[in-house]
């Protein structure tokens, strides 16, 4: 009976070790990150489909990580992104009163502005010319970005915040 009981309690162990294995690959495999510093984007043939993919990956990122965590990769897609916003043909991006308001409440919410105007642009190709879809959709990012982490929104910030509890969105942020 005791050698029954040993025999199962291994498998059981293997068991565990397998499976706790498999998920530890799984989360080693979602962490690797591109090299943004190889990525060249110096020539217009440089921003390729497989480019605006990256830029939408560390865009995904810099929303999905805590603006606390400031670790090197943060910085590096945060790097990569704004030069691939300045220099891709195909995207065209402006810095008016939106980004004016969230800069002066909070100037490291302006990475989450740029990271939510490249999400949108490149999840909504059509509306990518759409300069006011856009603006509004990234200040909406922002919002959503300070309630996830719980951000103490102050100034420019909260009213931004009442005024979209409002409806009002658009209209406090004049575009």
């Amino acid at each position: 009976m005791q050698q029954l009981i040993t025999s199962q309690t291994s498998a059981m162990e293997k068991l565990f070790v397998i499976i706790a294995s498999f998920f530890t690959s799984i989360v080693l495999h979602a962490q690797q990150f591109p090299d943004y510093d190889t990525i060249t984007l110096r020539t217009k043939q440089e921003f390729t489909a497989e480019v605006d993919k990256t830029a939408l990956g560390a865009a995904n990122y810099l929303l999905a990580t805590p603006i606390e965590a400031d670790s090197v990769q943060r910085s590096k897609a945060a790097k990569f992104l704004y030069r691939w916003m300045n220099g891709s043909p195909a995207y065209s991006f402006t810095l008016t009163e939106p980004a004016g308001k969230i800069s002066k409440s909070n100037n490291k919410m302006m990475t989450i502005y740029l990271a939510g105007m490249a999400k949108y642009s490149l999840e909504h190709p059509s509306a990518k010319d759409d300069k006011k879809k856009v603006k509004l959709n990234a200040a909406k990012t922002v919002l959503e970005y300070c309630r996830k982490y719980r951000i103490t929104m102050s100034g420019e910030l909260k009213k931004m915040n009442e005024a979209e509890e409002r409806g009002e969105l658009e209209k406090y942020l004049d575009i």
